[in-house]
């Protein structure tokens, strides 16, 4: 059974996306494992909410109740009593310490299918202090990211878009948000993103010829001289319900001169955002035989 981790502060946009996760796994048929992390008052919403003098135990019995809370009322608003629904078992930990480190762990050790995070609060300033989290959790974890953006609520997912440039295209990825287009009925998009065009007809003979396709899949070339503008425009004028990116880390001194377009869209997109990352084939073989750990449920 597919698991996803939804990463919640118990903020208004963290519990917005739990509601968006929940609906999501009962979609595709995957448990939610609902995960704080503890600690940084400034970061933190539980933590700024307790004095820091406060000791260790009080951190954790306030985020474990909020958690117990929070699965309660998932369940109570979202389970059916249609015996042909799936309802998705909820189960939750806490941790004190680096919210990127920790999932990057959980993720192995759970065989977890996906990791859902909010997005960042509309204004600038929020952006900021989404930014530095989210960046380290992307360079960090081998699983698929899901960013919800602030009040976007759940809805069917008729059309996906995934953005790439097709010289380094990973056929994993193609298979992976294949199966998730059979389960929503999509149609779904390989938008070629580059400074050059390629045929339709070539992408099928020397990208695809590997991949079983899906039968609703299209091709398009996206030109432009800023990438993240190009895209958050293709997202708007094709009613694109979720966009695909893979996320390539830069190490130093790399970094210095290269800004990653996930990171960017992370940022400002106003779409879920869909982000695998590179090392994503690997994160296949590591999970593919593994065993999930227990967790508390509620």
């Amino acid at each position: 059974m597919k698991t996803i981790i939804l990463l919640t502060d118990f903020s208004l946009q963290a519990n917005n996306a739990a509601s968006y996760a929940y609906q999501f796994g009962q979609k595709i048929k995957a448990n939610i494992h609902l995960f704080n992390a503890f600690g940084i008052p400034e970061k933190n919403a539980i933590a700024s909410q307790i004095p820091w003098s406060s000791d260790f135990v009080n951190l954790e019995d306030e985020s474990s109740n909020l958690l117990k809370a929070l699965s309660l009322e998932l369940k109570s608003k979202y389970n059916t009593n249609n015996i042909d629904d799936f309802n998705p078992e909820i189960s939750y930990s806490n941790c004190f310490g680096a919210v990127a480190d920790l999932v990057s762990e959980m993720v192995v050790q759970k065989a977890i299918s996906l990791v859902v995070m909010s997005g960042p609060k509309s204004g600038k300033v929020s952006r900021l202090f989404f930014g530095s989290d989210t960046h380290d959790l992307l360079d960090k974890v081998i699983c698929p990211v899901l960013i919800i953006p602030d009040g976007l609520e759940f809805k069917s997912v008729k059309k996906i878009t995934y953005a790439t440039d097709l010289r380094s295209i990973d056929t994993a990825v193609v298979k992976s948000i294949s199966m998730l287009a059979t389960i929503f009925i999509s149609e779904l998009t390989i938008a070629h993103v580059s400074s050059y065009t390629v045929k339709e007809k070539e992408l099928n003979n020397e990208v695809f010829e590997d991949v079983e396709l899906y039968n609703n899949i299209n091709f398009k070339n996206i030109k432009g001289k800023s990438i993240v503008q190009s895209l958050c425009d293709e997202n708007i004028n094709q009613n694109t319900d979720v966009m695909v990116l893979v996320h390539k880390k830069y190490h130093f001194p790399e970094s210095i001169f290269h800004n990653s377009v996930s990171k960017q869209m992370a940022n400002y997109s106003q779409i879920p955002l869909l982000i695998y990352p590179y090392t994503y084939t690997e994160y296949l073989s590591q999970t593919k035989h593994q065993t999930p750990s227990n967790n508390r449920q509620a």
